[in-house]
């Protein structure tokens, strides 16, 4: 009988460990609230943001009516405020405006992921200028990668004869170092401690 105690212990308490899994803290999102322009590096939510390269402009109502990055196309560099830290890439919302409708015309929003200044993946993501909204994109080829730099390419906005086309990203969600950590879920360390519980208690119990 005690052996069979024992190996239910036993059991119970394996279950638990096994259960014991990540759980990752919600993302930290940069809403391009910082500023008013990009005449400088913006500190948000712990990161840097700032051009990198060509024409980018902080508006208003680009796509959707809030605060969102938009202008003629460039480079947008996002780095953590820690100098050295990593974080991972998790998603933006990205949205497409143009004047004339129903050309069937597509601009594409590229996100490229670094770590130590090599590129280690990128995300693209392709949207009709007949979209009505802004469309929340995920991580694919990037997610889940450690990266300490991140660039994302904004489509450059056309301008053709008598309309134009406007692109624009929102909501940038990123996961911190921090939040990467393993953190034991509450029910599962209540199983394990329940396990070590009857453990002990076996051991003390004289035998019959």
């Amino acid at each position: 009988m005690k052996k069979v105690q024992l190996a239910l212990v036993a059991g119970a308490t394996a279950l638990a460990i096994a259960l014991v899994g990540p759980a990752f803290a919600d993302p930290v999102t940069i809403g391009f609230d910082g500023a008013t322009d990009l005449s400088a590096p913006v500190t948000e939510s712990g990161f840097v943001y700032s051009v990198y390269s060509g024409d980018l402009i902080l508006a208003g109502g680009a796509v959707g009516g809030r605060k969102t990055l938009a202008g003629g196309g460039g480079v947008l560099e996002i780095v953590s405020a820690t100098p050295g830290e990593t974080f991972d890439y998790v998603g933006v919302d990205f949205g497409v405006s143009s004047s004339a409708t129903g050309s069937g015309r597509t601009l594409t929003l590229s996100v490229e992921g670094l770590l130590g200044g090599s590129m280690v993946a990128t995300d693209s993501y392709d949207l009709s200028v007949d979209t009505p909204s802004a469309q929340t994109e995920d991580a694919v080829n990037l997610a889940g990668i450690p990266v300490d730099e991140l660039l994302i390419y904004l489509p450059v906005n056309n301008t053709f004869f008598g309309g134009f086309d406007l692109s624009a990203i929102d909501n940038l969600r990123l996961n911190t170092l921090s939040a990467r950590a393993e953190v034991p879920e509450p029910g599962t360390l209540a199983l394990l401690g329940s396990g070590l519980v009857g453990s002990a208690f076996l051991r003390r119990r004289k035998p019959v």
